[in-house]
């Protein structure tokens, strides 16, 4: 999992809208931000030993990001036939975009676009006591430069990886190389898939946020190392690139 810290100023609260609305915060207004450090996932040493520092991607705008939220809370305002109005679970979406600059530092902006029980139903409105759960998702698009990067660093630390114990370093690392390089090249410039960064903080990274920190009406700025791993296709599977 990739680093993480709350920045010191951190404050969430969050009211649903009616439900005509979807569940919109602030009329598509920015909701929640991260910032931190990009990178790929790279070989840690080069094929003598030193140690070495990951790439990042090329600097770029249009950087799809998600936030998916789960929390819980006093619900209401829910239909009679809804199956959760005694759980006081919700779940929270927000989407936007990000960019990177040109030392691989990125920021993102996001607002929520929905927000519900586990089973769908519309909230009305909400006092969010607890958050229990946050999964941040970034996308890069499979430009021919992405891929390039991303194949290319994919390819060291896979070699990395399978010449560990090969007495001749070099050569095995850089035939190995080649090949996973091409393989992954392939599937990434595959229409559909996209390069992927994912990162999921648990309870207890976020016992920072409670109802003695509720004021206004956004979850504030999170600051979120991210490195880019693995592809992925149109449906959110993951692609094998070997």
């Amino acid at each position: 999992m990739s680093k993480w810290t709350l920045a010191p100023v951190l404050w969430l609260a969050i009211t649903a809208c009616d439900g005509g609305d979807s569940g919109n915060n602030n009329n598509g207004e920015e909701a929640a931000a991260t910032q931190g450090n990009a990178k790929y996932r790279d070989a840690s040493t080069n094929s003598g030993g030193d140690a070495v520092a990951p790439e990042s991607p090329p600097a770029q705008d249009g950087m799809q990001v998600s936030l998916e939220l789960e929390g819980s809370g006093l619900l209401s305002g829910l239909d009679a036939d809804c199956a959760d109005p005694d759980t006081g679970s919700v779940n929270g979406l927000y989407e936007g975009e990000g960019e990177i600059d040109e030392n691989g530092a990125y920021t993102s902006s996001l607002a929520m676009v929905d927000l519900t029980t586990p089973s769908g139903c519309t909230l009305d409105d909400l006092s969010l006591d607890v958050v229990t759960g946050v999964t941040f998702h970034a996308e890069l698009t499979n430009t021919q430069e992405n891929c390039t990067t991303y194949c290319d660093a994919y390819a060291r630390a896979y070699a990395e990886d399978e010449c560990s114990l090969d007495l001749d370093q070099a050569s095995c690392r850089s035939e190995l190389e080649a090949d996973a390089s091409a393989s992954c090249e392939t599937e990434c410039t595959t229409s559909q898939n996209v390069i992927v960064a994912e990162v999921e903080l648990g309870a207890t990274a976020l016992t920072d946020l409670s109802a003695d920190s509720l004021e206004g009406s956004a979850l504030g700025t999170i600051d979120l190392d991210l490195t880019f791993d693995h592809l992925e296709d149109g449906d959110g599977n993951d692609v094998d690139v070997n």
